[in-house]
């Protein structure tokens, strides 16, 4: 079967070797680095910032969630990522959260509902338009933005957080790239992951129901921001089955989901541009997020 995919990986190279110059530019320094978000002064509670290199209008958002499974990972990960989108007129936040390693659930996911409640706080002060904001996770980051886009309310994470809910919606649109939902469907060799999900829970096996109100599934009810998820077809990580089950739970409930498949992908490529998935997923979500918001 892999045989099949040969012709559409060289494609995706040739593609690397013939994209704009943009996409192939060294990595940015955030213009704004390890920005307390909390009043705890920890180095598991900043985040960056990366602004375009022109002044403008307000900027649309990405706010942007690495992943490690819970119990590893640092937002500078998302490093090429973030500068990629930088530079093509998003302002891009990237936060780092406490670990499961020493902070179980729900800490990690009320560390990231606070920097996001930051990024809505300081929008004057660094040129965010709120109305274009679009949550971006990966793995268990992609899990993260799958349940706070699905959550029925994030408030309820905000206790101890310096910063108000915002007045109005939390986000305009969520992309999940190969995000952690569910695990039911998965065999042994995701095995490590579902022991990574259980230490972020704090329960000695993971098991679906064990993930009670950190699942994104229940909250689903049509009242969702659009969704992208994209998932690699050869994921042994978090196999695909994750992807379609939550793009399948969106679209019994009536929420514009978009599923992208990068053929012969594993796991892992967004901050890995010069990869074909890795440039072939950036570019599924500059086309997404276009046609969502149509540059000026």
């Amino acid at each position: 079967m892999r045989a099949l995919h040969l012709p559409v990986m060289l494609l995706a190279a040739f593609l690397i070797l013939a994209a704009p110059a943009q996409a192939q530019s060294e990595s940015l320094r955030p213009n704004l680095l390890d920005v307390y978000y909390t009043d705890e002064r920890s180095h598991y509670q900043t985040l960056d910032v990366y602004l375009p290199p022109d002044a403008g209008p307000p900027y649309p958002v990405i706010f942007a969630i690495h992943g490690g499974g819970y119990f590893f990972g640092s937002k500078l990960s998302l490093n090429t990522f973030a500068s990629h989108f930088a530079q093509a007129g998003y302002a891009v936040v990237t936060p780092n959260y406490r670990l499961a390693i020493n902070d179980t659930y729900p800490a990690p996911i009320a560390d990231i509902v606070c920097a996001l409640a930051w990024t809505h706080a300081h929008a004057d002060e660094h040129n965010f338009d709120l109305t274009r904001l679009t949550v971006v996770g990966e793995s268990a980051g992609g899990h993260a933005a799958a349940l706070l886009g699905t959550a029925n309310t994030l408030e309820s994470y905000l206790d101890g957080c310096p910063h108000p809910a915002p007045d109005d919606t939390w986000m305009q649109a969520v992309v999940a790239y190969y995000p952690i939902v569910d695990l039911s469907t998965c065999d042994t060799s995701c095995l490590p992951t579902r022991r990574a999900m259980a230490l972020f829970l704090g329960v000695t096996e993971y098991t679906p129901e064990a993930l009670g109100d950190a699942s994104p599934l229940p909250g689903i009810d049509g009242d969702e921001p659009p969704f992208l998820i994209i998932h690699g077809t050869w994921d042994t990580v978090v196999p695909i089955s994750e992807g379609e089950l939550l793009a399948d739970a969106l679209q019994a409930a009536d929420v514009p989901v978009t599923f992208e498949r990068i053929p012969g992908a594993g796991h892992g490529f967004i901050g890995d541009l010069h990869s074909p998935p890795g440039w072939l997923s950036a570019r599924a979500v500059a086309r997404w997020l276009d046609g969502l918001w149509p540059p000026a």
